[in-house]
C-alpha cells in the first residue's frame, strides 16, 4: 500500500499577506487509524450539524457555520483532540509560506525566470514536495506516496468552475506523473483532490497550515495555543517549515528547470509545459 501525504493550504484569497500550504506524511495505516478514530469523535456532534473540522470555523463560527451550535469547551476539545491525534499517528508534517510582498517582488526583478515557479500557491507545493522528497530520502523505505488535496475553491458553493490554484496544482501533478525524473524526486504514486469534508485526514492538513499562518499573529487566541503544541520540541511528530525567501525562488526556478518543468501563469493561463 502507499503511504499518504495530504495538502491544504491557508491565505490564498486576495487580501491576505501570507500563503502557505501544509500537511502530514502517514503510514497507510495510521491514515486508516486516524480517519476511523477522527470520524467517531465528531459523531456526537453530527446531530448538530458537524460532520468535519475546519479550524478557522471552528475558532471563530459565523452564524451559518455548524460550529455555532457547539460552545466553546466542546471547540476547544476538538482542537485538543486532533493535536493529540495527529501525534499519534503521522509521520511527519511539513509546510511552506510566502509573503505576497517578497514573492511579487521577487517576479518582479526576475523577468526571465518567474514563468518557472508559477503562483505562490504551487511555489509552497512545490516546498513541501521537496521536504517529502528530503525526508523519504533519509529512509530505506521506498514506497510510492499516493498525494491528496484539500480543493482551494468549492464547486457547491460558487458555481463558477475550479479554482484557479486548483487547475494549476492539475497540470502540476500531470507534468509529475508524466516525467520520470520527477516520479523518481517525489516518489510520486498518483494524486487526488477532494472538496472539503469528504477525507478526515486532510483535516490534519488543515490544521497545520491555518496554525503556521496564525503564529504571525502577537496574541494568538486560546484555540491557536492548543493547535501550536504540534511544534513543541517534546512533541512526537518532526515539522519540517520554511519561509520561502528570494532565494529560495530562485532555487525552486532551478530544480523545476533542471527537471523540465516551466509553469507559466502570466495572462491568466495555467499551463504546465515539459521541456
Amino acid at each position: 500500500m502507499k503511504q499518504q501525504a495530504c495538502l491544504d493550504e491557508s491565505g490564498t484569497h486576495a487580501a491576505a499577506r501570507v500563503t502557505c500550504v501544509g500537511g502530514y506524511l502517514f503510514d497507510p495505516k495510521a491514515a486508516t487509524d486516524f480517519q476511523n478514530a477522527w470520524r467517531e469523535k465528531l459523531r456526537p456532534f453530527t446531530d448538530k450539524g458537524v460532520t468535519h473540522f475546519h479550524a478557522a470555523e471552528c475558532e471563530e463560527p459565523d452564524i451559518k457555520s455548524p460550529f455555532i451550535n457547539l460552545n466553546d469547551a466542546e471547540r476547544l476539545s476538538l482542537f485538543g483532540d486532533l493535536v493529540a491525534l495527529i501525534e499519534r499517528t503521522a509521520k511527519v508534517g511539513f509546510v511552506a509560506e510566502v509573503e505576497d510582498s517578497v514573492f511579487d517582488e521577487w517576479m518582479a526583478s526576475n523577468p526571465t525566470i518567474n514563468q518557472l515557479v508559477g503562483s505562490k500557491y504551487i511555489s509552497c507545493c512545490l516546498q513541501c514536495f521537496r521536504f517529502i522528497a528530503h525526508w523519504s530520502g533519509k529512509t530505506e523505505d521506498q514506497e510510492k506516496i499516493h498525494y491528496f488535496f484539500e480543493n482551494v475553491g468549492d464547486l457547491r458553493e460558487n458555481g463558477k468552475g475550479a479554482h484557479e490554484f486548483d487547475k494549476e496544482r492539475a497540470a502540476l501533478m500531470t507534468a509529475i506523473a508524466a516525467n520520470s525524473r520527477l516520479i523518481q524526486a517525489f516518489r510520486y504514486g498518483g494524486d487526488t483532490h477532494l472538496p472539503k469534508g469528504e477525507m478526515h485526514v486532510l483535516e490534519a492538513a488543515d490544521l497545520l497550515a491555518w496554525t503556521y499562518a496564525g503564529l504571525r499573529n502577537k496574541r494568538p487566541t486560546d484555540y491557536a495555543l492548543i493547535a501550536r503544541r504540534l511544534f513543541l520540541r517534546s512533541g512526537s511528530v518532526r515539522h519540517l517549515c520554511a519561509t520561502i525567501t528570494p532565494w529560495a525562488l530562485t532555487a525552486t526556478a532551478l530544480f523545476n528547470e533542471e527537471h523540465g518543468l516551466r509553469i507559466n501563469t502570466h495572462a491568466g493561463k495555467l499551463r504546465v509545459f515539459q521541456f
